[in-house]
């Protein structure tokens, strides 16, 4: 192929690539890298395949369900290409892991679904000088950019702060085409192997936005904030204690983590947010009021004592828990950080003597 011979596929073979996340958009990165022959894939994902996930995740199998992503990724990978090495991080990235991981990689790509890693990531990427590929879906569009490439703007320069909390719908709540992850991953993972490459031409400074109803694509460039990195972390050790969660209006309330959760004796009224039709199927007794009826008041039921909130993954529960506050203003509300997906995780790891 014109304008790659052997010593790009040399530079693929020797780099490294970093994937955050090994769901929708995460799958077609990881079988694309693995399958062009890129040297060392790392793959960071905390969470278990659910049946659920297979129309948009074809990587898994049914028989996958309950087991952790990252680790089955490696392993689908590993039949995919042998000769590729793989590091599995069976837990999310957090600010006080992140540095110590990002800095073995060449190049990060950015498959998460929530806002508080992509500050993160972007953070941690600027004080290693590391450059990162972002990508993001809903419903029937996606976009993605090339970020803090060869001094070129920063996630922050696009987005210099985060959306009202509930303001993005996630995939959960909204719903998406198994092929928008698929078509945006497959164009994350074509930009990657042109910087691993050393080919001239990357998307740098260019946010690509894909509208598939229509099959339009449209491109916006932004250039470097000058003013950027006075919001970044002047180092790594500021990094690990940065509240990512709470920059993003996540944790504006009492939270609980799912680890801590599962060995707690403490007793809660446990409240669902989520749709009636979301699984998994909670195995405790619970008392379920989507955020569409908080927010309309109709089926209002009667709440004391603890309330511990939670929906698909978390990202509704700010929004649920200011409106609750507001219709029981003596009650305690407390969110589950990472939503009912980390909790089911949680437990299982605590079933099986998992660390």
């Amino acid at each position: 192929m014109p304008g790659w011979g052997e010593a790009a596929q040399a530079r693929l073979k020797s780099s490294s690539v970093l994937v955050v996340g090994a769901g929708g958009l995460g799958v077609p990165v990881l079988q694309y890298l693995a399958a062009a022959g890129v040297g060392h894939i790392g793959i960071a994902d905390g969470d278990v395949v659910e049946l659920s996930n297979i129309h948009r995740q074809p990587l898994y199998d049914p028989d996958d369900t309950g087991r952790n992503k990252a680790t089955v990724a490696a392993e689908k990978l590993f039949l995919l290409n042998g000769e590729v090495q793989t590091t599995v991080y069976s837990y999310h990235l957090t600010a006080t892991n992140a540095g110590d991981i990002i800095r073995h990689y060449d190049l990060i790509i950015d498959a998460s679904d929530n806002f508080p890693t992509r500050y993160l990531l972007n953070d941690a990427c600027v004080l290693l000088d590391k450059p990162w590929i972002y990508g993001a879906v809903f419903a029937m569009e996606g976009q993605l950019a090339v970020l803090n490439f060869h001094n070129g703007p920063t996630y922050r320069c696009l987005f210099p702060t985060p959306p009202e909390p509930g303001a993005v719908p996630d995939c959960e709540t909204s719903g998406i085409l198994g092929t928008i992850p698929g078509t945006i991953g497959m164009l994350m993972a074509t930009e990657a192997l042109k910087i691993l490459a050393g080919l001239p031409v990357v998307m740098q400074g260019t946010l690509l936005h894909w509208q598939a109803t229509e099959q339009r694509f449209d491109k916006w460039t932004f250039r470097r904030d000058a003013e950027y990195k006075k919001h970044v972390p002047a180092t790594l050790d500021a990094l690990r204690q940065t509240d990512y969660p709470a920059f993003c209006g996540i944790r504006d309330e009492t939270s609980v983590s799912a680890d801590d959760l599962v060995v707690q004796d403490r007793t809660y009224l446990f409240l669902d947010v989520r749709n009636t039709d979301e699984l998994p199927e909670p195995w405790f007794d619970h008392l379920r009021w989507s955020l569409d009826e908080i927010r309309s008041g109709i089926n209002q039921p009667e709440l004391q004592g603890d309330v511990l909130v939670y929906c698909q993954t978390g990202s509704r529960t700010p929004e649920a828990i200011r409106l609750l506050k507001q219709r029981y203003p003596d009650i305690h509300f407390v969110s589950l950080q990472g939503g009912i997906k980390a909790w089911q995780l949680a437990e299982m790891n605590k079933r099986y003597g998992r660390t």
